[in-house]
């Protein structure tokens, strides 16, 4: 197969997951499978859009719905190595499964893989880090006294490695969860690009459409879309053009003479 090469943006033109790179590096996690921590970057990409949703229990916590059929569809294996897999991401701790009830699906809760190096007392789970390569680990057993040592070590010599250094955002190998949103899907940026924006920017959503819009209709291009944004904001904010009230229409022309976008 003969492959083009990547030019200027394509490269974030696609739709990417992330893989937390501690899963790789962590010895915590050198026995669990790649497959299962592609897996689980799957789990981590739908408990965003569950978030999205309000899929929320009681407690606050997300959870997702991922079935094993789904599993095994999206890793191209069988039933029966999905089912390890998913088995495995609970045996390590890293997902929660919860029954339904009958007819209705199992509700994944999916944990958080950097609390234990966030928690600077660290308290340590009680199932150590299995090597899933060799076989099934004893349901609840565990080496008290090991886990008491380790429990003692210097844990942050470690820690600036996935908090100081990576500030826990930048533990991720992100290839974009850089969404391409807006109504033509050419609007890119992170979702900590967006989160941001969302505190400064009330009517967020208006200037994403605007500008999805508008490059769409001209052909133009930005650099860095989350930074255009901002840029007019602050511009209309200087010039008292905000709180008109007035929402996208979905025709950029409208738009263009006042927001000057070809500044």
């Amino acid at each position: 197969m003969d492959f083009d090469y990547f030019y200027g943006r394509d490269s974030e033109s696609f739709r990417f997951i992330r893989l937390p790179i501690v899963l790789i590096e962590d010895k915590k996690f050198k026995g669990l499978s790649i497959d299962a921590k592609v897996l689980y970057s799957m789990y981590l990409s739908r408990s965003s859009l569950s978030y999205k949703n309000n899929w929320i229990d009681e407690n606050g916590r997300v959870y997702i719905y991922f079935t094993v059929e789904e599993t095994s569809h999206q890793l191209d294996c069988g039933i029966k190595k999905a089912v390890k897999l998913i088995k495995d991401l609970e045996v390590v701790g890293l997902i929660e499964k919860k029954r339904a009830g009958q007819g209705n699906p199992t509700k994944i809760y999916v944990k958080d893989f950097m609390s234990i190096f966030r928690n600077e007392n660290f308290r340590p789970v009680k199932r150590e880090i299995p090597d899933l390569s060799k076989g099934q680990v004893k349901n609840g057993d565990y080496d008290n006294s090991r886990m008491a040592k380790k429990k003692s070590l210097d844990l942050s010599k470690r820690q600036p490695n996935y908090i100081e250094n990576n500030k826990i955002d930048n533990s991720y190998i992100d290839f974009s969860e850089n969404n391409k949103i807006g109504t033509f899907l050419n609007v890119i940026i992170s979702d900590e690009e967006e989160r941001r924006l969302k505190d400064m920017i009330p009517n967020l959503n208006d200037y994403i459409e605007r500008l999805s819009a508008y490059m769409q209709s001209t052909g133009k291009t930005y650099k860095d879309h989350a930074s255009t944004i901002m840029t007019w904001y602050l511009k209309d904010k200087s010039e008292g053009k905000l709180g008109r009230g007035k929402s996208y229409t979905g025709n950029p022309l409208d738009y263009e003479s006042e927001w000057n976008l070809n500044n």
